[in-house]
């Protein structure tokens, strides 16, 4: 597992805050503010070449998702061919 992704990300998806935090046991929480409602999946995660590879134990079905970091250190996902980029960082954004 890339040392890189270990930790919490977060981003905005659709308008919607994004958090997730990668662990080094595989598992990762997926946390979406929408609304007023987090939506929160708790996934397994492994990597393959350029591919990181999710699965929600309650609902089995792998999703490959091509990743790469830019030159400022962001994690860019790439699904579908819709690019999102997550930030690390101690403080949620606007959270101050």
């Amino acid at each position: 597992m890339p040392s890189r992704l270990i930790g919490k990300w977060y981003g905005v998806e659709g308008g919607n805050p994004v958090e997730m935090e990668f662990g080094t046991n595989g598992h990762v929480t997926y946390d979406a503010l929408i609304g007023d409602r987090h939506h929160i999946m708790l996934l397994t995660w492994r990597v393959e070449g350029d591919a990181l590879i999710s699965d929600q134990p309650s609902h089995p079905q792998e999703v490959r998702t091509q990743f790469r970091f830019d030159a400022e250190g962001a994690l860019i996902l790439t699904n579908e061919g819709i690019e999102t980029r997550y930030l690390r960082e101690e403080t949620p954004p606007g959270s101050n």
